[in-house]
Formats: C-alpha cells, structure tokens, sequence
C-alpha cells in the first residue's frame, strides 16, 4: 500500500509538471501527459495491453515524448514484441540526443568601465544543469549491480515448461529509485544468446536499504533457455 500511495504522488506530479510545461510551450501537451500517466499506473498493476495503448496515444500525440518512448519500448519487450521494442527504444535514442545537444550561448554585452582600484575575482563558472532526459535515463542505463543488484534467485519450470525465476532485489544507495527492472540475459544449451518473450513482475520503487521480490516468466518460443544471468537497473525519481 505505501508503495502504491508513493507512486499515486510521483504520477500526480508528473502531470502537474508535464500541463505546466505544455502551458509553456516547452513540452508535451497536457492530453498525451495524461495518457503517459495513465500508461504507467497500467504498467505498474500488470495490465500491459492497456498500457501499450495509453502510451501509444502518448506518443501520436508528442513524438518527441522521451519518457513516453522509452515506456512503451519497455511495454513492447515485456509483451514480446521485440521489432517494435528495438524500433522505440531506437526513437527514444535519438530524442535523447536531439535534447542532449548544448545551447548556443549567447554573445556576452560589453560591461562598463571598471572602477579604480583592484577588480574582483573572477567568478567560477556555473556548472551545466543536467537535462530531463538525462536525469530520467532509459532502464537499460541503470547503476552497477553493486548499488541495485539481486540478492537471492531459484528458478523452476511449470507443467508446460516454461521457466519462472524468482528473487529479491536490493536497493543499496542512499536515494529512492524507481522503474526497478530486473533484465534477463539467456543463452541456449549450445551457449548462444536466445531473446525469449517474458513477462516481469516486480517492485516500481524502493526505498534506501529495501528489499522486494520480484519474478520473470520466460516463454521459450524457439530455443530453449539452459543458462541466464540477471542484471537489475532502475531511474532516478522523477521530478
């Protein structure tokens, strides 16, 4: 329950923030906000179908939309739909590197004539703010292992053969972070790289110092999986 309440504040603030910039000119309309909103309150109770079809309104209307982009990425590998999953992730790149791109600063005015006696020392130059689209990297930029990582892991297959893994992940920097991901790595019996579909179940946010479980149903589809790996990652808060 606390879990869902902090993310019912962390959406609400993403559509406050996202109306005002749309008032602003300088970001996407408050109608595809709403629907990105309502795309990740979907993504977050399992409802993937849903989702993918608010985020897919996000989109049309602002295609520019990053985190819009890299959601329903997200949605399309979960539900397995791994060409329009490399074609987004592909979009949300590229709007990441238009917004990264530095502004032309402008010409500085000629200042008046200095007073007599000594000048004041040179000020320090600001440092650079970090853009939205850098604070609010794709999952698959999230930390080391070593700050987000997985603490215990089985593995079992059911009656059809396909393979559920679960676990518990730990998050153990000193922020919160949200959109907690655990990515799958699997490899056939000959060692060869397989990209099963799979569903994923696990935490939104955690808390410094949290645990929570989380578990993966892998659908093997062509090759069978025989080996994996598990890598977590996250975002940071939105703001």
């Amino acid at each position: 329950m606390r879990r869902l309440a902090v993310l019912g504040v962390v959406l609400t603030t993403v559509l406050v923030a996202g109306v005002a910039l749309a008032q602003k000119g300088q970001g996407p309309s408050s109608e595809a906000v709403r629907h990105y909103t309502a795309g990740m309150r979907l993504l977050e109770r399992g409802a993937l179908e849903a989702a993918e079809a608010e985020l897919e309104r996000a989109v049309r209307l602002a295609p520019d939309y990053f985190e819009a982009l890299s959601s329903l990425a997200l949605v399309y590998r979960k539900r397995g739909k791994m060409t329009h999953y490399r074609a987004f992730l592909k979009s949300a790149a590229a709007v990441k590197a238009k917004q990264s791109v530095p502004q032309k600063q402008p010409t500085p005015s000629l200042a008046p004539p200095a007073p007599p006696g000594p000048a004041p020392p040179p000020k320090k130059p600001e440092q650079a703010r970090p853009t939205r689209a850098e604070r609010n990297r794709w999952h698959h930029e999230g930390p080391e292992p070593k700050e987000v990582f997985v603490t215990e892991r089985e593995s079992r297959r059911g009656p059809l053969g396909n393979l559920r893994i679960e676990g518990t992940v730990k998050n153990n920097t000193s922020k919160a972070v949200e959109r907690v991901v655990v990515a799958l790595v699997a490899f056939s019996a000959d060692g060869r790289p397989v990209d099963p579909p799979l569903t994923y179940r696990g935490p939104w946010e955690l808390n410094p110092g949290e645990q929570a479980s989380f578990s993966l149903d892998v659908a093997d589809t062509g090759d069978k999986v025989e080996r994996f790996d598990l890598k977590a990652s996250w975002g940071p808060p939105v703001e």
